[in-house]
Order: structure tokens, then C-alpha cells, then sequence
């Protein structure tokens, strides 16, 4: 008597769909590349929190001039009047650089910083009270002028490590953590205000 077996079908168990199925998945997402969540794609973020910040306008308006140790250098007293825009989603805190300009040469005379505080996505004017020390001028009455330029500090985001890109699997992670990730990136620099010194005889 000859028996007959009838093979029985293969069946593809469902940890082996799953395994061939997410597996390519998580490779694909590990290799498709998207803009870091943290520095917006740019590949950077700002120390000071003033990457979003611009200047818009600007004037100065010299309060005085007077002599510091024995007539070696001037103190220009000047108040300086900005009108900012923040394009940012949060809210900017950090310095800008203030620079003493003589007119007749377009040197660089003097460089201060003041600390400026600009709402999310607002425009807003400030005014700031500044001391130029200038050495050995001999013009009292030279003619200066005051220009500004924001300080942002970038520097190479750790996120995407200066990339400005992230794996797609990697983005929620990185989204959901930017603020701590921002956080840890910036570096405060105290502010400290000039100190006049009077020398015995000056």
C-alpha cells in the first residue's frame, strides 16, 4: 500500500514579518536625513540667545566728554538709542557690541557691550547709556559717530554637531528636548560697566 503525505504549507510566522518589516524601516528612517529641531537646520545656536535678533535703526547722542588720569585718555559719555526685531519663537537676552567710530579715519576707537532684552517675533527700541575710553586723542573735539552690531555667539550646535541635520528617527528625541539642549549651550558672560580711575595729580 503506498501512503500519500501531503505537505502542508509554509507558513511565514508573524516575528518574522515583524522582524523583516520594522528592520528596514528603522534603517531607512536611521539614513533619511531632516533639519535638527534645535538650531532650526542652520547648524548653530546662539550663546547669547541672539541669533533672531536684529538692528533696525540706531542713533547716539553724545552727553559729554570729559578727562580720566591726568588727561591721557577721554570718557565719552554717550546715550545710544536702538530699535530692535526679534524673528524668534523665544525670547532673546544677550549683549550688543557698541563701537566708537572716528569719523575722519573710520577707525575703531572703542568697543563696549550692553545687554539688550528682546520679546519673541516683536520689534522694540532701547536706550543704553555707554562709556568710550579713547587713549591719547588729541582733538577734544573730534567728530565721532556710533555704530552697533548684534552679539550672537553662534556656536556649532551639539544636536546635529554643526550638521544642521539629524537622523529622521532621531528627530522626536531632539524635539522634545531642544530647550534643555539650548540651555546647556549658553554661555553667560556677566557684564561689567567701566571703572574710572582718577590718578593723584590728573
Amino acid at each position: 500500500m503506498t501512503l500519500f503525505f501531503r505537505e502542508k504549507p509554509f507558513k511565514i510566522q508573524k516575528k518574522f514579518l515583524a522582524f523583516f518589516g520594522v528592520v528596514p524601516l528603522l534603517l531607512a528612517t536611521a539614513l533619511i536625513q531632516v533639519p535638527c529641531p534645535v538650531c532650526g537646520g542652520t547648524g548653530y545656536v546662539s550663546s547669547t540667545g541672539m541669533a533672531e535678533v536684529s538692528i533696525l535703526s540706531m542713533s547716539s547722542t553724545q552727553q559729554s566728554v570729559f578727562m580720566v588720569g591726568c588727561n591721557t585718555y577721554r570718557v565719552y559719555n554717550t546715550d545710544v538709542t536702538m530699535t530692535l526685531q526679534n524673528k524668534g519663537k523665544d525670547n532673546a537676552n544677550g549683549y550688543v557690541s557698541l563701537y566708537l567710530i572716528d569719523f575722519k579715519t573710520s577707525k575703531i576707537l572703542d568697543t563696549q557691550f550692553a545687554i539688550v532684552s528682546v520679546p519673541a517675533e516683536t520689534v522694540t527700541t532701547t536706550t543704553v547709556t555707554v562709556y568710550f575710553h579713547v587713549v591719547a586723542v588729541d582733538d577734544p573735539q573730534q567728530a565721532t559717530n556710533v555704530t552697533a552690531t548684534v552679539l550672537d555667539g553662534n556656536v556649532p550646535c551639539k544636536a546635529c554637531n554643526g550638521t544642521g541635520k539629524v537622523a529622521l528617527n532621531a528627530w522626536p528625541l531632539y524635539n522634545g528636548i531642544k530647550d534643555s539642549f539650548k540651555q546647556t549651550q549658553v554661555v553667560v558672560t556677566p557684564y561689567l560697566p567701566p571703572i574710572l580711575v582718577e590718578t593723584e595729580g590728573g
